[in-house]
């Protein structure tokens, strides 16, 4: 075997809470094994809402992310979405100054959020662009403070700004994130659906 997989990671969790606090824990992972580590039970309440950094030195680590969850959220009067599922994401491996998602449904029986994160140590300016199936674009900047997260509701500005009762296309929305400055940062999107009565029921979530 190659002696450089025969070494165990030294690994740094760094959780950044949403009110500017963190917390910083260690632990090895010995070769060729893993560790599950529950964010809930050893970072307690705080937990709630956190964004991770995770740092290793004497070999590479793979990360994932499980999420187990009720999820339970009234989008408005028509629409509110009540389950329990669980998602899987992998850990990304680098920061952006401009990353895009492919389509995201904002219909009834689904929810969108965007979750901004500043990984530098200042405040930066983040640009969202939204743009619907019928090529209607809106945009608006938001300031994400240094090693801070904002999480953005995407459904609430499709339904205020780009949906059109009763046109599928208007509600199914593609987004642009960027810097101009070639700042950092991470960004995650999170859908939550249930269409349940519906031709094609689906119910869960994506991250």
């Amino acid at each position: 075997l190659d002696p450089a997989f025969e070494v165990p990671a030294n690994v740094t969790i760094n959780l950044n809470y949403a009110n500017g606090s963190n917390h910083l824990f260690q632990l090895v992972v010995k070769p060729h094994s893993q560790v599950i580590w529950n964010v809930n039970a050893l970072a307690g309440g705080a937990a709630a809402q956190a964004a991770v950094e995770i740092v290793s030195s004497g070999a590479g680590i793979v990360v994932q992310r499980h999420m187990f969850f009720h999820y339970t959220h009234t989008v408005n009067e028509d629409n509110t979405l009540d389950f329990g599922s669980v998602t899987d994401t992998l850990g990304q491996v680098d920061t952006y100054h401009s990353i895009s998602f492919a389509e995201g449904d904002n219909n009834i029986g689904h929810q969108e959020w965007l979750n901004l994160y500043n990984p530098t140590g200042k405040t930066e300016t983040i640009y969202v662009t939204m743009i619907n199936g019928l090529g209607s674009v809106y945009s608006r900047s938001f300031q994400v403070e240094a090693y801070r997260h904002q999480i953005l509701d995407i459904s609430t500005y499709t339904q205020q700004h780009l949906g059109i009762p009763g046109n599928v296309q208007s509600y199914k929305v593609s987004l642009t994130i960027q810097t101009l400055d070639n700042q950092h940062f991470v960004a995650e999107r999170s859908e939550y659906f249930n269409t349940a009565g519906s031709t094609f029921a689906v119910v869960g979530g994506t991250a």
